[in-house]
């Protein structure tokens, strides 16, 4: 019986069935209504992206319209207030705003600057009008230009060194090319299919005399390429691809790049008089660009006799990567310089020590959970032969030894010419020589020295192991390669 107070005509059970299938509803519109407000923010922020995307084609047109009346200032100030606006990264394919900031700034410095020698008759300004504004619009689309061929070379290869084999057959010539480069990656530890080689041709035309033109290879993406120059050792270090060798397929401007710095450093090496090795930037960049390792050490960073004394910002390898510095000895009178160089995504800080053997740098490297590597770079004197000296030295050694990391890393040059580090022996043996006392520390710390070919050497004297790397665990250092000098470098791929 339901009384004139009731608002809608159920029964009792009825009545419960609806109310709890009406409060069902009210849920489902609110799930509803939260997830189309999801999908809103969702397009929101795509809406957002793509405006924010780098329209090539848009890019040019703003460019070549503003360029037409502006100076070089105004195409700097421009060229910064439309970078500015990428603000986050979009895909992998969006614009690399570190890379069109360098190449930008790179080419724009070239843009002379009008000249203001006087007045002249009115038809010879605007014909220098006319023609510097060309110029600058030239300069600008070279950029463009510039920007989109290292995009199409990034995943590229070089490959020199491959006999190519006589046949007239191209198809042939291909399918052999193939499968040799198949080996070579097989080799460094690399799994890639024939179907992967995007795109394999020898540079040059084919003459068979001349057998060995070298291989542009076009890979998939740049994960086996990266791959190729971590593992480069294996190349090197095999009797079969001694005469092969690798590099990045650069543009015209890259390589005119490359070769400013290989003569920048031959001169300073033809220049440099006293047989004194030091620190040549040009040649490091150089040799760094390819593997771009992880960790780079160098002692005698300053020449002797030396009155110029560069800040730290002076060793940059932003052309390299993008490292963290810590130097010592730089900028004062006393020793001979360190530097090391950290890839920004290792977690480093440097570390004091307290001893007083001045020509040390120690760097704290955070590894996995509580795992952390102590990394040390040391320079000893050669002329100071005073037992004080070589005291110092051992309790700097074992204070890092007794700190609790997990893994140490000492590296660097210790001019101890008269050890012989196949028998871990001193000349004659004597407990008093500093050779003996530096052995017995090394012993008493636990520390394998993992150096084994000489690596200095001066025309006909006799060559010595002077650069160390000493480790708290027999198997932490492997593949090691040996090159000709860079000043003193060490570098750990």
């Amino acid at each position: 019986m339901l009384c004139k107070t009731d608002a809608m005509w159920f029964c009792g059970k009825c009545r419960i069935v609806m109310e709890q299938h009406a409060v069902t509803d009210i849920e489902i519109e609110k799930r509803c209504k939260q997830i189309m407000e999801s999908y809103e923010e969702r397009i929101t922020s795509l809406k957002k992206t793509v405006e924010n995307k780098c329209d090539e084609d848009k890019v040019k047109q703003i460019v070549c319209e503003e360029i037409k009346s502006c100076n070089e200032e105004m195409v700097k100030m421009m060229v910064k207030e439309e970078v500015s606006k990428i603000e986050a990264p979009i895909t992998e394919e969006g614009c690399d705003e570190d890379k069109v900031k360098a190449i930008i700034t790179e080419e724009i410095s070239k843009i002379q600057k009008p000249d203001n020698k006087g007045d002249s008759d009115s038809t010879n300004n605007e014909i220098d009008k006319a023609a510097k504004n060309i110029t600058r619009k030239e300069t600008v689309t070279n950029v463009l230009e510039e920007i989109n061929e290292r995009k199409s070379r990034e995943n590229n290869l070089i490959i020199f060194g491959i006999p190519e084999i006589d046949e007239e057959s191209k198809e042939v010539r291909e399918n052999t090319d193939k499968e040799r480069l198949n080996e070579l990656f097989k080799d460094c530890k690399i799994q890639l299919d024939k179907e992967n080689l995007k795109t394999i041709k020898r540079l040059g035309k084919f003459n068979k005399e001349k057998l060995n033109r070298p291989i542009l290879v076009k890979l998939p993406s740049a994960e086996p390429k990266i791959t190729l120059f971590r593992n480069i050792h294996y190349i090197k270090t095999n009797p079969k691809y001694a005469k092969v060798g690798v590099s990045n397929d650069l543009t015209q401007a890259e390589r005119e790049q490359e070769k400013r710095l290989w003569d920048q450093a031959k001169k300073q090496t033809e220049e440099e008089i006293s047989g004194d090795y030091h620190f040549r930037l040009p040649e490091l960049i150089v040799r760094t660009r390819d593997d771009k390792p992880k960790i780079i050490g160098i002692t005698e960073v300053k020449p002797k006799n030396n009155r110029y004394k560069p800040g730290i910002s002076e060793y940059s390898l932003a052309e390299v990567s993008d490292y963290n510095m810590f130097g010592k000895n730089l900028d004062v009178d006393t020793g001979r310089g360190l530097l090391l160089y950290i890839d920004k995504q290792l977690d480093a800080s440097q570390v004091h020590m307290n001893t007083e053997f001045q020509e040390n740098l120690f760097i704290k490297i955070n590894l996995n959970q509580s795992d952390q590597l102590l990394l040390g770079l040391i320079y000893r004197s050669p002329s100071n032969r005073s037992q004080e000296y070589t005291k110092q030295l051992n309790l700097l050694t074992t204070e890092a030894c007794n700190k609790g990391y997990s893994h140490i890393l000492i590296m660097g040059d210790y001019n101890y010419p008269e050890i012989n580090w196949d028998s871990w022996n001193s000349p004659g043996d004597s407990t008093e020589s500093n050779e003996y006392r530096f052995l017995e520390n090394l012993q008493e710390n636990f520390l394998f020295q993992h150096v084994t070919r000489p690596t200095r050497w001066r025309g006909t004297n006799t060559p010595h192991t002077l650069d160390l790397i000493l480790t708290n665990e027999e198997n932490m250092v492997s593949n090691l390669e040996y090159q000709s000098p860079l000043g003193k470098v060490i570098t750990v791929p």
